[in-house]
């Protein structure tokens, strides 16, 4: 896994090897969260000083059956075991399986998850991680990814994190149906991220399989199939796409609203499956085929007649009709007059009536309207871009990639391996000092020993002679070793 920038890795990965993040079979069902901005065996510097989210557990039918209230203060690289216990108002929870997952933000301190695991009483093992949200966040448009060190256990595989907080900057909230991430064998995880590359909508805009919620609120239910996802034997992809996107339930009004996602059932983007796009393009093409051959032979009661254009009259001519639309017509009605003085908007660009044009009469004027996305155009006073800083000697880590994408978000970032640092502030791109000054010359570098910009330029005897200095005050430092 190099630098990928869509799902590439991200997601080929299967149950066998994250069996490895599960945990043994117990009286009640156990959740383990990988919350990964802090380097493991760090003493200082985390990187979320939010409190552990609330955990919520369902069943096949979407049933609340356990929940655990966060809020306490964790380290983040301990990976916190929660045992759910079992629901008083229901004596057989604590032997259900978990289905279906939610994790609810606990105050607007973010913090970053990077995978959670659930094992119920029984040792069924479901998983989930934030490589799957990380393509989301581009396909949504919006900036909840980022980097992370915590590796899962028993891999070499590091899926990033996603911001959670009770704030308006980022998700309140993520639910999850576990075992729609639950591949038995690799081979089976590569065809679910081959249909996930080639059709997002069936991981993105698929609320009974994945919900970002933008608000959230303690009684809110969680979209659900109400049906088994069936699988083709041979691609191994969804049998029905459009099933899968809005054939869900959703057994109550929630007052929370998704991000960019439908929860409406039935309402969901449309969306096919490269087996039935082809299907209908096969369709189409017949059906024009089928048209031309009965113009061709006027068996089309339908069609323009021979020598005629779309108005019935002889192709080439102007009428008097269109000579006054156009406004040329020196006693016809004022260009743009709207209505059946002309067409509205229409203004003749010369000639010698152009002075007669005006506007539509009450139309209203065009305006444009600020996108409701949340999207950081500037920084913010807390954003963690103005006084927090990134260091990774991790190969698989990429300064480049992460400021390209406008689906990121975090702390000023630098990759040693690439040589490079982003100011995530600005997405600015800048070389370490010392690292490949032949091929940069004396562009701007960043000195990773001192912390700040350095503005260069050519020198006597062509050595490069600083001109300015940019600092940032970083009061925390993170860095990622192996």
């Amino acid at each position: 896994m190099s630098f990928a920038a869509g799902f590439g890795l991200d997601i080929a990965i299967n149950a066998v090897v994250l069996g490895a993040t599960l945990l043994p079979a117990s009286q009640n069902a156990k959740v383990r969260l990988g919350c990964g901005s802090k380097a493991r065996g760090e003493t200082i510097g985390s990187l979320t000083g939010g409190g552990r989210p609330d955990i919520v557990l369902y069943d096949t039918h979407g049933e609340e059956f356990a929940r655990s209230v966060g809020g306490e203060p964790f380290d983040p690289a301990t990976n916190p075991t929660i045992d759910m216990g079992s629901n008083p108002l229901n004596s057989g929870s604590s032997t259900k399986t978990p289905e279906y997952i939610k994790l609810v933000a606990r105050g607007e301190d973010a913090v970053c998850v990077g995978y959670v695991s659930a094992t119920s009483a029984g040792d069924d093992k479901r998983t989930w991680h934030a490589g799957y949200a990380k393509e989301c966040a581009r396909h949504l448009n919006s900036n909840f990814w980022y980097p992370s060190p915590e590796v899962i256990p028993g891999t070499d595989f590091r899926p990033g994190c996603i911001w959670l907080s009770s704030g308006v900057r980022f998700l309140q909230a993520i639910s999850v149906k576990l075992t729609d991430f639950a591949f038995p064998t690799g081979a089976d995880a590569e065809k679910a991220r081959t249909q996930f590359e080639q059709t997002p909508n069936t991981l993105c805009q698929a609320p009974g399989r994945m919900t970002f919620w933008e608000t959230e609120f303690s009684d809110d239910c969680i979209p659900y199939y109400d049906f088994d996802v069936e699988k083709d034997n041979i691609t191994g992809f969804d049998t029905d796409y459009q099933k899968v996107v809005s054939g869900h339930t959703l057994p109550c009004n929630p007052r929370g609203t998704a991000f960019n996602q439908t929860l409406e059932p039935g309402k969901g983007p449309e969306t096919f499956s490269p087996e039935q796009i082809q299907q209908k393009e096969e369709e189409k093409r017949k059906q024009e085929e089928e048209q031309q051959t009965k113009n061709e032979n006027g068996e089309n009661d339908n069609a323009l007649l021979s020598g005629s254009d779309s108005f019935g009259g002889e192709a080439g001519t102007t009428t008097q009709e269109e000579t006054n639309e156009q406004g040329l017509d020196p006693d016809g009605p004022l260009a743009g007059a709207g209505g059946f003085g002309g067409v509205c908007g229409l203004v003749p660009e010369t000639g010698e009536f152009a002075h007669k044009a005006k506007p539509c009469p009450g139309a209203p004027p065009v305006t444009s309207r600020p996108s409701q996305v949340r999207r950081r155009e500037s920084a913010q006073t807390k954003d963690q871009c103005v006084d927090r800083l990134v260091i990774s000697h991790l190969k698989d880590h990429s300064a480049r990639e992460v400021c390209g994408m406008t689906s990121s978000w975090g702390p000023d970032f630098v990759s040693v391996t690439e040589g490079l640092h982003c100011d995530m502030c600005t997405r600015e791109i800048s070389r370490l000092c010392g690292q490949n000054s032949q091929d940069q010359g004396c562009d701007a570098c960043f000195d990773l020993e001192k912390r700040f910009l350095r503005g260069s330029s050519a020198g006597n005897g062509d050595e490069c002679e600083t001109l300015y200095q940019e600092a940032k005050l970083y009061n925390h430092v993170s860095e990622w070793k192996q």
